[in-house]
């Protein structure tokens, strides 16, 4: 096609049994392109928010201007929009973010109060681990269990344990035999009594006060008792919630890893700053909401704007924005309606 120039009188459109309508011809920009300053800015915040597969497709069919597209004729184009995912999206968002967080620390509190809070947390980070001999029972069967426990034979053990059963349960699969759901049946039995006798190790080489001071130990026993339970009710909703439980053997995995069990930790550890965040956001989706609802309660329905997400009111409008903000809805048919 020539493009532009071909776009006028009119064609001839098939039909059923061949017969044909005539239709008019006509040249028109997709809803997302650059023929603007205006237009490429609502682009490329398309790309930002990472609705940008349609678009990524248009661009590399552009040939010249006032041409028709061919197939992938610039592909080397997409490689702007890639690169604005990375800087903008990854990047630049996760910057704004930092600062905020960091603002908020410095406002919340002095310049002194954190320094102090550094190196409180710099001595934390540096502290021996804790030790409480007084506490930990010193008859001959618990001392040499806790010589083995403490092993780096165990430690190997242990991961490989979970590993393994990991691993199986990674080979799960819809229509599975008879033989291989027995099989996986007697395997998580098998991994089972193994971390039932990891707990009572534990429990003998350090006692019970010994035992619950460590969270993984905690969690081992909240698996080991969780799955027990779904072995011995044996019925549907036992074995669904023993099978909850046994995913949980995937957080023992940390264990295994001393970086990646840091950063869990460190995560745990900021739960309690994230009441103010999420407050935080709270605040600002309502304001959204409320001023969303003021201009568009009465908007006609459209490409997007419909019964799942509107702002009709108060509730939906909070709801269509959790979905855009939350989930990615598809905001851009909700801009063009």
């Amino acid at each position: 096609p020539q493009g532009k120039v071909e776009c006028a009188g009119a064609q001839v459109k098939g039909g059923l049994g061949g017969g044909g309508f005539l239709l008019p011809r006509s040249w028109h920009n997709p809803d997302a392109h650059f023929d603007s300053l205006e237009a490429a800015l609502g682009s490329m915040i398309r790309v930002m928010f990472l609705k940008y597969s349609v678009l990524l497709e248009d661009v590399m069919d552009v040939t010249e201007v006032d041409k028709s597209p061919r197939k992938d004729a610039s592909s080397w184009v997409a490689g702007l929009l890639i690169l604005n995912v990375v800087v903008s999206s990854l990047l630049v968002l996760n910057i704004f973010v930092g600062f905020i967080v960091d603002g908020f620390n410095v406002s919340a509190k002095s310049e002194v109060s954190i320094l102090y809070a550094r190196f409180i947390r710099q001595l934390k980070a540096h502290r021996p681990p804790k030790t409480l001999p007084k506490h930990l029972p010193q008859n001959g069967v618990s001392v040499s269990a806790r010589r083995f426990a403490e092993g780096r034979a165990f430690e190997v053990w242990s991961g490989l344990c979970v590993t393994a059963n990991v691993i199986i349960m990674m080979t799960g699969h819809r229509s599975a035999s008879d033989s291989f759901q027995e099989f996986i049946y007697w395997q998580n039995l098998a991994f089972l009594i193994e971390l039932v006798a990891e707990c009572l190790l534990l429990a003998v080489a350090y006692g019970p006060r010994g035992f619950f001071r460590d969270g993984w130990r905690v969690l081992d026993l909240m698996v080991a008792f969780g799955t027990s339970l779904g072995y011995i009710l044996q019925n549907n909703t036992a074995s669904q919630f023993a099978k909850g439980f046994r995913l949980l053997r995937v957080v023992r995995l940390l264990r295994i890893f001393p970086p990646v069990r840091i950063i869990l930790e460190t995560l745990l550890a900021s739960i309690p700053q994230l009441g103010n965040v999420v407050l935080l956001l709270v605040l600002v989706y309502t304001i959204f909401a409320v001023v969303a609802t003021q201009l568009f309660a009465v908007t006609m329905y459209g490409q997007r704007l419909g019964p799942t997400a509107s702002f009709d009111s108060f509730g939906s409008s909070m709801l269509t924005i959790l979905m855009i903000v939350q989930a990615g809805d598809e905001w851009q048919g909700m801009w063009n309606d």
